[in-house]
């Protein structure tokens, strides 16, 4: 009986890992070096809250209102986003991937990105977002 749940649990997982050999937390082109740039927002309620708006009026239409995707946009509660430094969040949002269908945001300001990368990892930790 034992074996019999333990061989489940073992069928479930490995169906439960993504057939891309993605890596949680690597995203695409983005340069090693983008990782050690700082959020100088993380962390912040307010930069959050910032973030969740301006995710609403520039992100959502493609990935959701609530951030779990939407047609061929990426779901953003995923481990690859939550597990990304924060940089390499930054650094995807600032260059976009145009070859997927994701455009560079480079119309925003550093601290609207930074904030829209605030929100999203807060989304790693509250699962819904900021009030």
């Amino acid at each position: 009986m034992k074996i019999g749940l333990i061989a489940g649990a073992m069928i479930l997982m490995v169906m439960a890992v993504p057939a891309s050999n993605s890596v949680p937390g690597k995203l695409p082109n983005v340069p090693p070096s983008a990782s050690r740039l700082r959020n100088p927002y993380a962390g912040r309620l307010s930069a959050a809250k910032a973030g969740a708006a301006l995710y609403g009026s520039n992100c959502s239409m493609c990935h959701g209102e609530d951030a779990r995707g939407s047609g061929a946009a990426l779901n953003l509660r995923t481990m690859t986003t939550h597990a990304a430094a924060d940089g390499s969040l930054f650094w995807f949002i600032t260059n976009g991937d145009p070859e997927k269908g994701m455009p560079p945001f480079q119309k925003l300001s550093d601290q609207e990105r930074w904030q829209i990368v605030t929100y999203l990892k807060s989304l790693s930790i509250a699962k819904t977002p900021p009030q």
